[in-house]
């Protein structure tokens, strides 16, 4: 049975049909979706303090906001939840993202 379903978006037109695939498989299965964005950040950028939209409460939750509505205009539904992410390591970045959110929904 599945539970959730994870959309990974970087918020463009192209992975809003990947939205409206989502929230048609939800429909038909009752899991929940989950819009994932991750904010990739240089050394650079985190030390001039660039990130300062996913660590201060207001402006996460504009962020946050912002991929609701997203997912909301391509799929015709809000997600059950946002889940958004500053990444500033390197690697293999849809395992990583996999792994952290399957860890966290157990």
């Amino acid at each position: 049975m599945i539970k959730h379903v994870i959309v990974a978006t970087d918020l463009s037109e192209n992975a809003g049909k990947a939205a409206k695939w989502a929230a048609d498989l939800c429909a038909q299965t009752k899991a929940e979706v989950v819009a994932a964005h991750v904010i990739e950040i240089g050394l650079s950028s985190w030390l001039k303090a660039r990130y300062d939209d996913v660590v201060d409460d207001a402006r996460r939750a504009k962020a946050e906001e912002k991929i609701a509505a997203w997912y909301a205009k391509h799929a015709g539904t809000r997600p059950s939840e946002v889940d958004l992410r500053v990444n500033t390591r390197f690697g293999q970045r849809v395992e990583e993202i996999g792994r952290a959110s399957c860890r966290e929904r157990v």
